[in-house]
């Protein structure tokens, strides 16, 4: 590795810490909106919030990680947006507060563009692929125990005590990530913007973003708001919203262990496939009868979903150079952040209009074709 055993450890501190921060809240965090007077469409918009920052920040923080040669003043900026989200939400419950701090913590969610790249660089590129596997699956246990910590919190002391917590962890992620420190960035010849094009044009990097673009669609759309406000029709808690949200983010982080276990495997079909079986899984949804059967599906789907993504962004990483890495993961991911935003948005418009069961039924149809049509694109490429 290139980097010192501090510095690797102080790093994955950070990373938990940061992800903590944003993930705390979540489980009950849409009843919590809905209960401040939002309507299942400002549920939407406030959490879509998160994405929409992410989606203007992400390409200019890659591209300008890249030009300077510099990781930490955006690791350290990023993570203290999203202390200062958490806090924000903690003093004024407001739905209007409640969207600038979702707001703030795309901002800090950003930072993801520098931090997955940071992370690669101490590993070989034959092993990015498996490094990725490996902070998603960390990205996802973390998810998985602050969703289970956060759901006992809002149940014993309220809401507002979760957005207490998140800024807590917050804080202590830019501690760490201060303590870690800057990376080196190897570059062979100056990056500018006529290689920044040459990253934004490449078909394989536009293919394995869009595709990641429709997962993340579903997961917010779907998985972080309308499921749990089908759970909590169902008869759900506060706890019980959290352990749903813990098995989802169980699921993700056991699907990546996994495949990281395996070495090499052929990703592409792994995405096709992951497609075809979350399309199913939100079909059914609606159709589960109660919890226990919503909560297995949510844990089906959360597989398809942990194996999908970091076998996607290893895919968009092997067509670049290592040092236009931050370029290429900021246009993946911001690519992606558009069904941060889209999902929440066309979900809570859907269930407003049609009622809480459609969105399932039609994200889950369009997510089961959408596997045809990737396979068609993976065939084209591999064929060009």
């Amino acid at each position: 590795m290139n980097a010192s055993k501090l510095q690797l450890s102080a790093f994955l501190v950070s990373a938990i810490g940061m992800w903590g921060s944003l993930y705390l809240y979540v489980p009950a965090f849409a009843v919590f909106a809905e209960e401040q007077g939002a309507s299942l469409a400002m549920v939407g918009l406030i959490w879509s919030a998160y994405g929409v920052v992410q989606g203007i920040l992400r390409v200019p923080t890659g591209y300008f990680s890249d030009r300077f040669g510099r990781r930490l003043p955006f690791l350290v900026i990023g993570v203290g947006m999203t202390a200062l989200g958490s806090l924000l939400m903690a003093l004024s419950p407001h739905p209007a507060v409640l969207m600038l701090g979702r707001g703030l913590h795309g901002f800090g969610a950003a930072a993801f563009v520098v931090q997955s790249v940071y992370f690669a660089s101490f590993f070989p590129p034959e092993k990015v692929t498996r490094a990725l596997l490996g902070i998603s699956s960390l990205i996802a246990l973390t998810q998985l125990a602050v969703s289970l910590l956060g759901g006992q919190m809002a149940l014993h002391w309220g809401q507002s005590s979760t957005f207490w917590g998140s800024a807590a962890l917050g804080a202590i992620s830019v501690a760490a990530i201060m303590v870690a420190g800057e990376q080196h960035v190897a570059r062979r010849i100056e990056f500018d913007w006529s290689r920044f094009r040459t990253v934004l044009a490449d078909p394989v990097l536009l293919l394995v973003s869009a595709t990641a673009a429709l997962l993340v669609f579903g997961e917010f759309g779907i998985t972080q708001t309308t499921m749990l406000l089908l759970a909590d029709r169902l008869g759900a808690d506060s706890a019980y919203l959290g352990l749903l949200t813990a098995i989802n983010y169980l699921a993700i982080g056991s699907a990546g262990l996994l495949l990281a276990t395996l070495g090499s495997y052929p990703e592409r079909w792994v995405v096709i496939a992951g497609l075809v079986i979350s399309g199913i899984a939100l079909l059914l949804m609606p159709l589960a009868g109660g919890l226990a059967g919503l909560t297995v599906l949510a844990f089906v789907k959360g597989a398809m979903r942990g194996s999908m993504m970091p076998s996607l962004m290893g895919l968009g990483l092997k067509v670049v150079a290592p040092d236009a890495r931050a370029s290429a993961m900021g246009l993946f991911q911001a690519i992606y952040a558009i069904g941060m935003f889209a999902g929440p948005v066309s979900t809570g418009i859907i269930s407003q209009v049609a009622g809480l069961e459609a969105p399932f039924y039609a994200i889950g149809a369009f997510t089961t074709l959408a596997a045809g049509l990737v396979f068609v694109l993976f065939r084209r490429w591999q064929a060009g």
